[in-house]
């Protein structure tokens, strides 16, 4: 007897790795022969595949093909035999309800939804699961009404915002889109990161600013009854920054900065994102006023920033005028004096340097700022290799060339594989 068992179990294996690689093949084929669409072919493989492997993608190829040949009843036979392998994936009564929908059995398929109302799911994500599929199969209106129901029943874990947002969005029906999406924010501040990253897929095609345009209009009508809520003025901000408004996004940190008692971060966020696309007088508006606004972490790095998008706004300019190169050397001046000559002042002495030398052609002084940067220990190296290269160009321009060359030298040999020593 017990030979009789091991011949079986013997037996077993060699079957099992016999077809193993036979149903692999017959899988790839089946998924290659859908990808092609030849969806007979793409059955006849998959159902062999079936009959030993019933996972998911195996079922959904097969369901699929099957659907785009009109083949519903194998399709219906597919979905009760996938029910009964897995009678937990209520899911899977949604494929059902589109092989009726297809067949003109539109009784059938609503008798089957509306069970899956009266048995509705106690957790979000069987919900989405379910949701996921009626999105699929664009059964807008049974959707809306699922949604809505969790939405109700679940509403203390969850409120389908964001589904519903989806919905609407896929229906083009943009201010409901984005009232569901505002109603996120209901359920508390948090969602303000979701929120924005759903704005930004929705506004990525929005080449008409249709949608833009909606969102603004919405997130302003919701302010006016919810005035201090401060995810609706941030959510403006940004909006605004979106838009590249920067002098409305500026407004609206403002607010938010002193509302919120945030020490300056936003706005010194904003001068940033300003100055990167160009905007120095917004980025210099910005750093004013926390020069101005003593009370905040970035008063003293704000008046070492004004300085250096105050240079940049100068050097953008196609033609300088006297003006320009006398109100900057007062700005340097003025940093300078109120934060004194040291090693967290190293970057901007640098540029004051090359100033007083190639604008108003003071040698003397710039070559005794390089010096006191150079021959303080507690500057950083990468700073003095600055330092020298801009005494080098101020050598170089003065007929100096031996000693240019050496201070270049130097560079390159500490920092040949850095870009500052090219």
């Amino acid at each position: 007897m017990i030979y009789r068992k091991i011949y079986f179990v013997f037996w077993a294996v060699c079957m099992v790795s016999l077809t193993s690689p036979l149903c692999a093949q017959n899988k790839e084929l089946g998924y290659q022969f859908f990808s092609e669409q030849k969806y007979a072919e793409a059955i006849e493989e998959l159902e062999k595949v079936y009959k030993s492997n019933t996972e998911q993608r195996v079922y959904e190829t097969l369901l699929q093909s099957y659907i785009f040949l009109n083949k519903y009843n194998e399709g219906l036979k597919l979905v009760d035999k996938q029910l009964k392998n897995q009678p937990q994936n209520t899911a899977l009564q949604v494929d059902k309800i589109h092989l009726l929908v297809v067949k003109n059995e539109t009784k059938s398929a609503d008798k089957i939804f509306k069970d899956l109302m009266k048995n509705y799911p106690d957790n979000q994500f069987k919900v989405i699961e379910i949701g996921n599929k009626l999105l699929a199969y664009k059964y807008y209106t049974w959707l809306e009404e699922y949604y809505q129901k969790g939405a109700k029943e679940l509403k203390e874990m969850y409120s389908f915002s964001f589904e519903l947002a989806e919905l609407y969005f896929a229906q083009q029906k943009y201010e409901m889109m984005i009232v569901s999406l505002l109603s996120a924010l209901n359920y508390g501040d948090d969602y303000l990161e979701s929120v924005q990253n759903a704005i930004s897929t929705y506004l990525y095609d929005d080449n008409e600013g249709v949608i833009k345009q909606i969102i603004f209009q919405n997130i302003q009508k919701k302010i006016q009854s919810h005035p201090n809520s401060s995810a609706l003025l941030e959510l403006l901000a940004w909006m605004h920054l979106q838009d590249l408004n920067f002098n409305r996004a500026y407004d609206y940190c403002i607010a938010l900065d002193k509302r919120n008692g945030e020490q300056g971060k936003r706005i010194f966020d904003l001068a940033t994102v300003a100055r990167n696309n160009l905007q120095y007088d917004i980025a210099i508006q910005a750093y004013n006023y926390l020069i101005e606004n003593k009370d905040n972490f970035y008063h003293r790095l704000a008046k070492i920033e004004l300085v250096k998008v105050l240079k940049q706004k100068v050097e953008s300019k196609n033609v300088l005028e006297n003006n320009d190169i006398v109100m900057l050397q007062k700005a340097y001046e003025k940093a300078l004096k109120e934060l004194g000559l040291n090693e967290q002042t190293a970057e901007l002495q640098i540029d004051y340097a090359g100033i007083l030398a190639f604008y108003l052609k003071k040698n003397k002084e710039a070559m005794e700022l390089l010096d006191a940067i150079l021959q303080n220990n507690k500057v950083k190296a990468p700073e003095k290799a600055q330092a020298k290269l801009i005494k080098g160009d101020i050598l170089l321009f003065t007929g100096d060339v031996w000693e240019a060359v050496l201070l270049y030298g130097q560079v390159y040999s500490d920092y040949k594989n850095d870009a500052i020593g090219f």
